[in-house]
């Protein structure tokens, strides 16, 4: 018998949709894994992915569902899977399936990484528009999902109106892209505002360092990607922050159109300088409508416009 997402899922007696930190055995479940090899960072980053799959489940309609979250430490955490339950898998790291496979379990790999991972399951999703649309000419016999990033609800956002002093801010660490922060920091503006922050784990220390903050944010893909970091993106929108990025591609760039401040590299140091001259009131100004932009773009509400399926 074929079983897809929809059949694994419906006829469950369960009353309540509840994400829980121990699987509580039981049929016709959705598990949402990762592994856990960088415990405090993973988690926190994972946590807008989990959220949107979350929010995009709850949109099906499905009142009897049940959603377990089971962070794996090796491959043994998933022996509790039973038959035709359904495994949700999120990350670069993919565990051996062939005893789940065995299980009838239906498997989607969700793909967070800038790159084409393709792994011997029923579905494939991913964040990126961009990827989708390789992933398209590069799978023949799964399906295909583009699960964009829902805008997070947070009262903690920027204040451009504050005394806070304007940086240059990239969130993470510039090793894999060293060849472009070389070449930013030939400049003496962004020499001295351009600064990285990779230390923020959990939201209590990411919405200190962000809030009441007048920051402008920088984007630069990984060398040898172009894939736009909606993860990361999507998070920064929804704290109203102003964002610089280098160009991607033109189907990312296309989705986030009047959201961010695309550039060349070159460029960067311009578009940073006009901004910074810029009062108060007109940053503040630019914060908000692009906030505005974001939030009826990417709000749960209007999220079906944007996914697509082959």
């Amino acid at each position: 018998m074929s079983y897809n997402f929809f059949s694994n899922i419906y006829g469950t007696n369960t009353k309540k949709l509840i994400l829980q930190q121990k699987p509580i055995v039981q049929k016709k479940t959705i598990y949402i894994s990762h592994s856990l090899n960088h415990p405090n960072s993973l988690v926190f980053m994972y946590k807008p992915v989990i959220q949107s799959i979350l929010k995009h489940i709850k949109k099906m309609n499905y009142k009897d569902l049940k959603i377990e979250y089971i962070p794996v430490k090796n491959a043994k955490d998933l022996n509790n899977i039973k038959e035709y339950d359904t495994l949700i898998w999120l990350g670069s790291y993919v565990p051996d399936f062939s005893l789940l496979k065995r299980k009838n379990v239906y498997i989607i790999y969700y793909n967070t990484e800038p790159n084409i991972n393709i792994h011997d399951t029923n579905e494939i999703w991913t964040y990126s528009k961009c990827l989708f649309k390789t992933y398209k000419k590069n799978t023949k016999n799964q399906k295909i999902k583009f699960l964009p990033i829902v805008m997070e609800k947070t009262g903690i956002q920027l204040n451009y109106l504050s005394n806070q002093e304007i940086k240059l801010v990239f969130m993470g660490s510039l090793n894999n892209r060293r060849e472009k922060k070389d070449k930013l920091l030939s400049s003496s503006i962004l020499k001295n505002d351009l600064i990285e922050v990779y230390n923020l784990w959990n939201d209590n220390d990411y919405n200190h360092f962000i809030e009441n903050k007048s920051y402008i944010f920088l984007n630069l893909t990984k060398t040898g990607t172009n894939a736009l970091p909606s993860v990361r993106i999507n998070k920064l929108l929804s704290h109203k922050c102003i964002i610089i990025s280098e160009h991607t591609n033109e189907v990312d760039e296309v989705l986030y159109k009047d959201l961010l401040y695309f550039c060349n590299i070159e460029d960067i140091e311009n578009v940073y300088s006009n901004l910074k001259m810029k009062s108060k009131d007109e940053l503040q100004a630019i914060a908000d409508t692009f906030y505005n932009t974001f939030r009826k773009r990417f709000c749960i509400q209007n999220i079906d416009t944007l996914i697509e399926i082959k």
